[in-house]
């Protein structure tokens, strides 16, 4: 126990002032200042002695920094990685590169990085040929005035500037040259990326850098393009045999957007440009890039094309993604060739027999077709698919998933935009979709992602009723980009205490996703941390290892020590919670104007 030096005084006699914050009499306040004296003295000559001790300190951190500095050469030379092989310098390199993306061309990133350390290092890069056989190729951006500054003065700005971005476009060339010089006889994968800013300098440099992707196309093997529609013609050009290792394509039409005359988008106000030349754009329709011999991965985004006529050969593939068709019309205007409705999906779909992943999303506002249609009366056949995510947008999709048969599914995400009544009659003339087709293969899926603002409660509880073997379930928004209708942000269903009771014992069945490892709820959420807890306390004892709830509470009696019940129950398992207050109903600054003083 630590004990008061004799020096410092009896402030006992005077708490009663520190206490009732009276001010003492002068008689008072004169002993007090008599009591001070003798501390103050021993609080002067302590802080001598701390000002020798740290100017002594400082002394000897300063000695210690120019040792430091002297010995660091020396220990750099000593350093264990100057005596690694070569080939093991080579595997840390690799193990340097991002494994969620394509590297880039940034300098602070590897495999640039690494050509900057110096000079063995940037000979070991060089040689590594698996370390630039993939990049990500974003084309450099004119970034051009405003229209608002003086006429001349904008002029002139736009002639500098697009002098110094042909100079800067042909250095960007060059580095994606040398890049693509040191793969050797490696297949290479890339990605280029271009949004539409209608600059025929933007153009002009991806076409150079086309054309050096092109010297290579014997060696491509995994392809992104996602430009607009006009530049693509040379990819549009590629023939089969230019192409014989690619086994994975990936096309996105960002514009289909000719250049204007005056360099603005067309119908700008004030840009008076041309009408798109549709009758000149490229075609995606009659390209036998689709042909190329190992083809079995492929994405269309944006297409908008004719599925049915396109040079597809669809028994071939493993991997198909089909996003966002018919999300460029003119003036709100689909053409009904380009339309992805449910036969155009089923006509596909029965003839990929290999596929093992599919992700699919309705043109928004697809017409419904009859339920006598043509190909939605024959089962399709996927007995590889393992994997599946369906967007259907406002158009039940009832009908597909009536004849889809998939035995080996394992992930299913479905989305959707239709939303119920849930006050007439508990879903008058609405039927979700997934039921018939859970029932009959719900029992083999693994992981199951929804968003339940969209499903009534009972639809909810027969999909988890048929999901025995379920191990990771996930509600939270689409992950599709989908139109945005008026009205959609009202009358939406969240997930509450209700539904979180039908997963607990005893309000649950004992054959309710008895297998529930992990359980994510992002969407929207309405439940209270009573809720939570009891949900999080039963579903352990199931084996429930990874809980993500995102939710805004409800009024609800709190319950006591909540960070600690949950943090209890964090041993063996993973929780995270985010708690969205509401807001008050009184907020006393809302409204409130700043006052001008004069």
């Amino acid at each position: 126990m630590s004990t008061v030096p004799s020096c410092l005084p009896n402030i006992e006699l005077y708490g009663h002032f520190s206490v009732s914050n009276e001010s003492p009499e002068d008689e008072d306040l004169d002993a007090i200042q008599a009591l001070l004296r003798q501390p103050r003295g021993e609080m002067e000559a302590l802080s001598a002695q701390l000002l020798q001790l740290q100017a002594a300190m400082a002394e000897i951190h300063a000695k210690r920094q120019r040792i430091e500095a002297h010995i660091r050469p020396l220990r750099a030379i000593a350093s264990p990685i100057r005596r690694l092989p070569d080939d093991i310098l080579q595997e840390i390199f690799l193990w340097c590169l991002s494994g969620t993306h394509y590297p880039t061309l940034d300098p602070l990133q590897a495999p640039l990085l690494l050509m900057q350390i110096c000079r063995r290092w940037r000979y070991v890069a060089n040689d590594t040929r698996r370390l630039w056989t993939s990049i990500h190729i974003p084309i450099p951006v004119l970034h051009i005035p405003p229209q608002s500054m003086p006429l001349v003065y904008a002029e002139n700005e736009r002639y500098k500037l697009k002098a110094k971005f042909i100079g800067i476009a042909d250095a960007f060339v060059a580095v994606v040259e040398a890049w693509i010089g040191r793969i050797g006889g490696c297949g290479l994968s890339f990605s280029v990326f271009q949004e539409d800013h209608q600059s025929r300098e933007e153009d002009a440099c991806l076409q150079s850098v086309l054309e050096v992707l092109l010297r290579r196309s014997t060696q491509w093997e995994s392809v992104d393009i996602a430009t607009p529609l006009r530049s693509v013609g040379a990819i549009v050009d590629v023939q089969p045999e230019d192409v014989p290792t690619m086994r994975s394509l990936s096309a996105w039409s960002t514009s289909r957007h000719q250049l204007t005359r005056t360099g603005a988008f067309p119908f700008a106000l004030g840009g008076a440009g041309l009408a798109p030349q549709q009758e000149l754009l490229p075609s995606w329709k009659c390209s036998r890039i689709f042909e190329a011999p190992l083809l079995e991965s492929l994405s269309l985004f944006r297409i908008d094309e004719p599925l049915v006529v396109m040079p597809i050969n669809w028994a071939r593939l493993t991997s198909l993604v089909i996003e966002k068709q018919g999300t460029l019309a003119e003036f709100g205007y689909v053409d009904r060739a380009i339309v992805i409705d449910l036969p155009v999906i089923a006509s596909v779909l029965r003839q990929c027999i290999h596929l093992q992943r599919a992700r699919l999303a309705l043109t928004p506002c697809a017409p419904e077709p009859p339920s006598n249609h043509g190909e939605l009366v024959e089962p399709i056949q996927l007995p590889s698919l393992v994997s599946l995510a369906f967007f259907e947008d406002k158009s039940s999709s009832l009908s597909l998933f009536k004849i889809l048969e998939t035995p080996c599914l394992r992930k299913l995400e479905f989305q959707t935009s239709r939303k119920p009544d849930p006050a007439a009659g508990n879903g008058v003339n609405y039927t979700f979709s997934l039921p018939p087709f859970l029932r009959r293969y719900g029992p083999k899926i693994e992981q199951l992602t929804l968003d339940t603002q969209y499903i009534l409660p009972l639809d909810r509880v027969k999909c988890w009723e048929t999901l025995p073997g379920l191990r990771k379930l996930r509600l939270r928004p689409s992950t599709f980009e989908s139109v945005k209708y008026p009205g959609d942000e009202q009358g939406m269903l969240p997930f509450t205490n209700c539904d979180l009771r039908q997963f607990q014992v005893p309000f649950s069945a004992p054959n309710v996703m008895p297998k529930l490892r992990s359980f994510e709820c992002t969407t929207l959420s309405t439940l209270s941390d009573r809720g939570v807890f009891e949900f999080l306390k039963d579903r352990k004892k199931l084996g429930l290892r990874r809980a993500k709830l995102s939710y805004e509470k409800d009024w609800d009696r709190p319950v006591n020590n909540f960070a600690e019940e949950v943090g209890s129950l964090r041993v063996g398992m993973d929780i995270v919670l985010e708690k969205k207050i509401r807001p008050s109903f009184v907020q006393p600054r809302h409204g409130l104007k700043a006052r001008r003083w004069r």
